[in-house]
């Protein structure tokens, strides 16, 4: 597209609730099908795609959220067991940063958690090592399987964005768990 052909679309002529026009989310994810570093042509059958992909994570977000109403109980027995998980992992850490001379006042990177007023860190790789441990008897086999989907597509996300910023296979593998 070129400016001086007249070949080109402005955002604000293609977002809207005209017709022709599209949602701002239907438009990122228009986006997010391509690679930063490649030529971008705008055509209905691309849009579409994007127009179908925003249906999909609708329907799969509404899905999930009537799953989580109708077994809050699981949710609980569920998060109640994370949550000791995460603290078992910290108390640990804390363990380990006294032993190694770290202080002991926060969980995390060592900082001080009275001192001045901030609020201990808490280090990601010690909490998903938490998460990893959570007991079996707290997840169903379906739990299990969509658990272990899910770290493939955190997996998959994540190298794609490490490769290049890789953004159609990081949606690829999104939408590989939404379907």
């Amino acid at each position: 597209m070129s400016k001086s052909l007249k070949n080109f679309l402005k955002i604000k002529d293609v977002i809207g609730s005209g017709p022709g026009q599209h949602s701002a989310r239907q438009v990122r994810l228009f986006f997010l099908a391509h690679k930063y570093n490649a030529p971008l042509t705008w055509s209905q059958d691309a849009i579409d795609a994007a127009v179908l992909r925003e249906k999909q994570l609708a329907q799969f977000f509404g899905g999930a959220r009537a799953v989580l109403r109708d077994s809050q109980s699981a949710a609980d027995r569920a998060m109640d067991a994370i949550g000791s998980a995460v603290v078992d992992a910290a108390r640990r850490l804390e363990m380990a940063q006294a032993v190694q001379g770290g202080g002991g006042g926060g969980v995390g990177d060592g900082a001080a958690s009275g001192a001045g007023g901030e609020a201990p860190t808490l280090d990601f790789a010690a909490a998903a090592d938490a998460l990893k441990a959570i007991p079996a008897e707290a997840w169903g086999t379906e739990e299990r399987k969509l658990g272990q989907a899910l770290l493939e597509a955190q997996d998959a996300v994540r190298a794609a964005l490490a490769d290049d910023f890789d953004t159609p296979q990081a949606m690829k593998a999104v939408m590989m768990l939404v379907n």
